[in-house]
């Protein structure tokens, strides 16, 4: 089960380099590794409607990368109806 999870990860981890692609070529460079320790540790918080719904996500405007992934994070989940915004954490 553990070799399962990790294929999961790593499967999950190359999906989403692909869906960012497109809106952020500079990330086309970036391995496995530094996807996880660099851009899944990126800090934000949430914004949830009184129901639970995901309404925005708002990245922290200081980490050097947010810049780079907002309008990819933005065009994934316009189908969605979730902002993505930079701002002060």
């Amino acid at each position: 089960m553990l070799v399962q999870l990790g294929a999961l990860a790593h499967n999950i981890t190359i999906w989403a380099k692909n869906w960012w692609l497109s809106d952020a070529p500079k990330l086309k460079h970036f391995g496995v590794l530094r996807l996880v320790r660099d851009l899944f540790t990126m800090s934000g918080f949430l914004v949830l409607d009184r129901s639970g719904r995901l309404e925005a996500i708002i990245l922290n405007q200081a980490d050097y990368l947010a810049r780079r992934v907002v309008k990819a994070l933005g065009a994934l989940l316009v189908a969605e109806h979730v902002a993505v915004n930079l701002g002060k954490i």
